[in-house]
């Protein structure tokens, strides 16, 4: 699917006009970052309890620890995802609080005869759902498109190191 010429020039103001916002966004992104950590080591320590329990034959009570650290990375995983929520919202409305007083200020200083003859209903539609229309882009899909590039390669780095570094058996090839 190939951007607009339109979209990469709202996304560059975005970025040079909201240097606040774009360091917000920098820590929603970073703390979700972490959650996905904490899925990784999630699936490794899971991947070890079945190892132990289904491939060495252990018992139950032999994973006990494993199992009471999945569900520590639950709860972390958890917050972390609230947390970064909380931040990519506070990014997003302080974007849409800013151009709604900047757009405020241009139409003021332009008066009411630049806007005669406009449909005032664009206008309008432009100050409220135009940009509230940010909304999901600031909060899910900036941080989520940088997440599509760095996960995939983290996810690749910890299973080359668990499977030629050293492992406990689960992902070997031989």
């Amino acid at each position: 699917m190939r951007r607009s010429a339109s979209t990469g020039a709202v996304e560059r103001r975005l970025r040079r006009d909201q240097a606040h916002a774009r360091r917000t966004i920098v820590a929603a992104t970073g703390l979700s970052f972490a959650a996905a950590i904490c899925w990784i080591a999630f699936a490794l320590l899971l991947s070890v309890a079945i190892a132990r329990v289904f491939v060495e034959g252990g018992a139950l009570g032999s994973v006990e620890v494993l199992l009471l650290g999945m569900l520590g990375l639950v709860i972390v995983r958890g917050l972390l995802l609230w947390s970064g929520e909380v931040v990519a919202q506070r990014a997003a409305g302080e974007i849409e609080t800013d151009l709604r007083q900047r757009l405020a200020a241009a139409l003021v200083a332009l008066g009411p005869t630049a806007v005669r003859g406009e449909r005032i209903g664009e206008l309008v539609y432009t100050a409220g759902e135009g940009i509230e229309s940010l909304d999901p882009y600031v909060t899910r899909y900036v941080p989520a498109r940088i997440l599509a590039v760095f996960v995939p390669v983290l996810v690749a780095i910890v299973v080359a190191i668990y499977v030629f570094v050293g492992n406990s058996g689960v992902l070997s090839f031989g």
